[in-house]
């Protein structure tokens, strides 16, 4: 799935305040995304076929939890998709006073 951009971080940047946030900022995606995509790499190169993490699921446990596992993901691109066009507009609200 997609993140939602900077929207959200004013707390963070109230809180820990603008060179603590910058360098928070800049250390998660490493702290995080590094690693998972190493994991999503090792897991494409031992799968060969299409199918992603429902294949994964589907083979550490079982057809059951794979097919909730391709469920539960479409249904969240679809409300994911969804929530865009509300912030979007709430944004739009908040910065121009309409």
């Amino acid at each position: 799935s997609v993140a939602g951009g900077p929207l959200g971080t004013e707390g963070l940047v109230r809180f820990a305040g603008p060179l603590y946030s910058v360098i928070g900022l800049a250390i998660i995606p490493f702290v995080w995304s590094f690693p998972v995509g190493l994991v999503t790499a090792e897991l494409s190169t031992a799968f060969p076929k299409d199918g992603g993490y429902v294949l994964w699921v589907d083979a550490a446990f079982g057809r059951f939890p794979g097919f909730l596992m391709g469920w539960v993901s479409w249904a969240n691109g679809v409300v994911d998709s969804a929530l865009y066009p509300a912030l979007f507009i709430a944004l739009l609200e908040d910065s121009t006073g309409m």
